[in-house]
């Protein structure tokens, strides 16, 4: 493994201890991935430590195929929330049509348009068709909530797997 030192704002990486010496004679290695620097670059406190460990991390199919699949699962859930949260407006929507339809006190009954042309309906058929489609989107929407709840539950379970395996060396977050 090759030393890591910190210079100023940037790292520099030597194929050898040895070399690294020879680049940089102010630079006490302290081991193959510890480097002790002194000279100009001292804050404060006289001694700036960096330690910066390169790990080398073996990645087998398998774990890339965990890898993979939480990355398909977690744009599914994106999807799906997305999904979610566009069919809680149209219930929603559909909810406020039927308060709107019951606090009508027209004479003329419902006006509903139809392209460009509005036409009479009767109240009773347009409260039932609203049901209905209340009923429907409601029971697609707790499909799609079971349906996120898998999916985040996998992920949980991916995401755990994952983290043990690499540690810090992988990041799962959003």
């Amino acid at each position: 493994m090759a030393p890591f030192c910190h210079l100023g704002s940037k790292l520099c990486q030597c194929s050898t201890v040895f070399q690294h010496s020879l680049h940089h004679p102010k630079h006490q290695v302290l081991s193959e991935s510890r480097v002790t620097v002194t000279g100009p670059n001292l804050r404060s406190s006289g001694i700036v430590m960096a330690d910066v460990e390169q790990k080398d991390i073996e990645v087998a199919r398998e774990d890339q195929e965990r890898i993979n699949k939480f990355s398909r699962l977690n744009m599914k859930y994106d999807e799906l929330d997305e999904e979610i949260t566009t069919m809680k407006t149209e219930v929603q929507n559909f909810k406020d049509a039927v308060d709107e339809i019951e606090g009508c006190m027209e004479a003329d009954g419902i006006l509903m348009k139809v392209g460009e042309a509005y036409t009479s309906v009767e109240e009773d058929s347009v409260m039932e068709k609203l049901s209905k489609l209340i009923d429907e989107s409601e029971a697609s929407l707790s499909k799609k909530s079971d349906e996120i709840e898998s999916v985040k539950s996998e992920l949980d379970s991916l995401k755990k797997l994952l983290y043990g395996k690499f540690g810090s060396s992988i990041n799962l977050e959003k």
